[in-house]
């Protein structure tokens, strides 16, 4: 009896080792061990530098733009006082400078916890909730956005992961205690749930966007074109939700400050009260382009005519174009291929929004690290079809991810969106991002 049971115990022993060693993750991981090891080896001698750079060393920095998002969060929260003037902002942190808060009402709701933190304890949770969005994204775009395989696109994934901690924008926006990670962030999700039809979360992330920068809106007309009826639903009953909480529990004057103050010099060649003018170099946008031509070009050489209506007039109408033109080739991707449009929609919108946006400074950049990686990965593995194209894509990947080269940024930007809506216009199938007929998998 003693043996039987023993051999029907080696006999189910051995039965449980074959399921095991069937079971496709364990095998997956025994096999390939070594891109483990490889993409392993590249996160421990590339991340601890990053952090060490811009974590610990940044620990007691003056950050440049967290003190009006500090000082604009005490002022609605602690003094129910309208957080849009830049003199009373100041007298809220005399130790260093506070430029004016733009962002409109509703977007006070993200900006709650500040209130309850001192400047110091804000500054480290900022600089905190940063790096964790970092590591996010070294494993979401790869992973679940682009849909690259561990097993088979290890150096894809290495790649991609330099090209982040590398980015100069990146280093730029922990420099200043910026949030617009935290908006990158919320595009690519949104981008994530809206390709699998998941409504809900994808409208969420997509006003959170809305709420803090306003520009992503025009993503609505590219969810328009894809069919995603749905997702504009629950994103306009959401905006009007949040829009009508903030005149419930914020003073009215909050409202009114905003629009007569702000809302006004929103404009293209228009120059935000206590801001910069749009001329500077750091701004990349249309209206920065037209800007040092035709009004003033601040830092550099004279413009070739003084002329703002020109200026205006010529912005607002590239504008129109780039934008006519991104809609038409995302109405024409979507007749061939339905289902796969939207990721077309997404790579040629993420350029487009930075360029007609009358502000789009450096760290703004990082909205465009998802689309850049994608064409940056595709140029490597030579799925562009074109050795010159493909050339182009990385000299224009290496400019914008470099620090200064600020003269040429602009041209970068403005070549990746061609590249992008060019892709979507030809036959060529999807590549890295899912299409049924190309990508990595369905």
């Amino acid at each position: 009896m003693a043996g039987l049971f023993s051999e029907c115990l080696a006999e189910e022993m051995k039965n449980w080792a074959a399921r095991i060693n069937d079971f496709r993750p364990i095998r997956q991981l025994a096999d390939n061990w070594h891109q483990y090891f490889v993409l392993g080896a590249f996160f421990v001698i590339l991340y601890p530098p990053f952090l060490y750079h811009y974590g610990y060393k940044f620990l007691n920095i003056i950050n440049t733009d967290l003190p009006s998002f500090w000082c604009a969060a005490q002022a609605a929260f602690k003094l129910d006082t309208p957080p849009y003037d830049r003199n009373f902002l100041q007298t809220l942190l005399s130790s260093q400078h506070v430029y004016p808060f733009l962002y409109p009402p509703p977007s006070l709701f993200f900006f709650y916890p500040l209130s309850k933190l001192s400047y110091a304890e804000a500054r480290l949770a900022v600089l905190a909730v940063n790096h964790v969005l970092v590591l996010f994204l070294i494993w979401f775009l790869p992973i679940k956005l682009m849909r690259l395989s561990i097993w088979k696109d290890t150096l894809a994934i290495v790649w991609s992961s330099v090209y982040i901690l590398f980015f100069y924008p990146l280093a730029l926006l922990l420099d200043h205690g910026q949030i617009n990670l935290l908006l990158a962030c919320s595009l690519y999700l949104f981008w994530f749930f809206s390709r699998s039809n998941r409504s809900l979360p994808a409208a969420i992330f997509l006003v959170i966007g809305i709420m803090l920068k306003t520009y992503p809106i025009l993503v609505i007309l590219f969810l328009l074109i894809c069919k995603k009826y749905r997702i504009i639903t629950y994103s306009l009953l959401l905006s009007a939700g949040l829009t009508t909480l903030s005149l419930l529990i914020l003073p009215v004057n909050f409202w009114t400050d905003w629009l007569l103050q702000v809302a006004p010099s929103g404009g293209y060649t228009q120059t935000p009260l206590g801001l910069f003018s749009p001329a500077a170099l750091g701004n990349q946008s249309l209206n920065g382009f037209f800007a040092r031509l035709f009004t003033e070009h601040v830092w550099e050489a004279m413009p070739i005519l003084i002329n703002p209506a020109l200026a205006k007039a010529l912005t607002y109408a590239s504008a129109a174009v780039l934008l006519s033109v991104s809609l038409y080739a995302v109405y024409k991707r979507h007749i061939k291929n339905a289902a796969h449009a939207f990721n077309w929609a997404m790579l040629i919108f993420l350029p487009l929004m930075y360029l007609v946006a009358p502000l789009s400074w450096e760290h703004h950049q990082v909205y465009l690290l998802a689309g850049i990686i994608i064409l940056f990965v595709a140029a490597l593995k030579g799925e562009l079809d074109s050795i010159p194209f493909s050339i182009l894509v990385l000299l224009s990947a290496a400019t914008i991810c470099l620090r200064g080269l600020l003269a040429f940024k602009f041209a970068a930007i403005l070549f990746l969106w061609y590249v992008a809506v060019a892709l979507a216009l030809a036959d060529k199938p999807g590549f890295l991002i899912g299409d049924s007929t190309g990508g990595h998998r369905p």
